[in-house]
């Protein structure tokens, strides 16, 4: 009977601990949900680009007012239909959805804590505090590639479609998360026939909606990539501006002037990209860590788990490195694996 108290007693302190720890959440949370956006594009385009949304919806074109305002993520529509009747802009959504995950993190995945899963914990809220302040999408692919990651380490037959549901849903928010498809893809024997059916219909209708969105607001249908079926319409965003930005993504990138990213080839530019300063380059090497570690698992533990993270972690690789390798488009997947290293 004593045991058996000490056990209760010793659940309840637990329980209790984890529900303090998500009310710390919810109060920082709202903390920096009121304070001043620190992310640049909050201005330039996610408000605008929302207020869009809430008003006219998609706009034949929109990419010759303001080339970003034709990426139009569905995390932006989510947060359109969260624009109260007043007229009162909410632009907390992220903020919320941040208390939740953190609600799922703790009284599941995280429900036993060490020192290395309470580091990783600090260092994800760290990461993505950075993004509630205004309605970046970046949060919401953070958010489900962690997910993905953590659901996929006890995979099952029942899990399998809510993970495909969730990697479509992250990639029309983003199309950066598109290679987290790899990881379904290499358990496919763990999914029914009557699941992969569905599985495809809902990927080939997400695709639809996205290409026709794209194409009707900026005239090209893998916005921002420059690549079209050879049709032209004649709102279609000139070839010459779809070269600016990419070169301009590149100057991001890497770290480097305009002038610089039309000369240099990418064995100059790497070094750049490696060694930026403050939390770009962090985040850079980072990932680099995160990369070799995912070897290393791969050597010391090899399944179909590490096998599907590690072809995900290189093709996202190679994808980024020949479109734009912003570190930001590498944190979802830096942060979500090293929760399993």
């Amino acid at each position: 009977v004593v045991c058996k108290l000490r056990t209760y007693l010793y659940q309840v302190r637990e329980e209790s601990n984890r529900i303090g720890v998500l009310l710390l959440v919810l109060l920082a949370v709202a903390a920096v949900s009121a304070s001043q956006p620190s992310i640049y594009d909050n201005e330039t385009y996610y408000l605008a680009t929302i207020q869009w949304l809430y008003y006219d919806g998609w706009v034949q074109g929109i990419a010759n007012l303001h080339p970003f305002m034709a990426q139009q993520s569905s995390w932006h529509v989510a947060e359109a239909l969260f624009q109260l009747p007043n007229e009162v802009f909410f632009n907390d959504l992220n903020g919320l959805a941040l208390i939740f995950f953190n609600g799922w993190l703790l009284f599941g995945p995280l429900h036993t804590i060490n020192p290395l899963r309470l580091f990783w914990f600090l260092a994800f809220n760290a990461l993505a505090f950075t993004l509630i302040d205004s309605p970046s999408p970046d949060l919401m692919v953070l958010l489900c590639t962690v997910w993905v990651v953590l659901k996929t380490g006890d995979l099952y037959r029942k899990t399998w479609l809510p993970i495909v549901i969730i990697i479509t849903w992250a990639t029309t928010v983003k199309l950066t998360a598109i290679t987290l498809f790899i990881i379904p893809v290499a358990y496919l024997s763990k999914a029914s026939a009557k699941h992969r059916l569905k599985a495809v219909w809902i990927v080939v209708l997400a695709a639809l909606i996205t290409i026709a969105k794209n194409t009707y607001t900026s005239g090209w249908p893998f916005f921002p990539i420059a690549f079209s079926f050879g049709a032209s319409p004649n709102w279609q965003l000139p070839d010459r501006i779809m070269q600016l930005l990419a070169i301009m993504g590149d100057a991001s990138a890497y770290g480097i002037s305009y002038r610089e990213a039309t000369t240099s080839n990418f064995m100059e530019m790497f070094p750049q990209w490696l060694l930026q300063g403050g939390i770009d380059g962090l985040l850079n090497l980072l990932f680099l860590l995160v990369l070799v570690g995912a070897v290393w698992r791969l050597i010391m533990q090899p399944n179909s788990l590490w096998f599907s993270i590690l072809i995900t972690l290189f093709l996202h690789t190679t994808l980024l490195f020949l479109t734009s390798p912003q570190s930001r488009f590498f944190m979802h997947l830096t942060i979500a694996v090293a929760a399993l290293l």
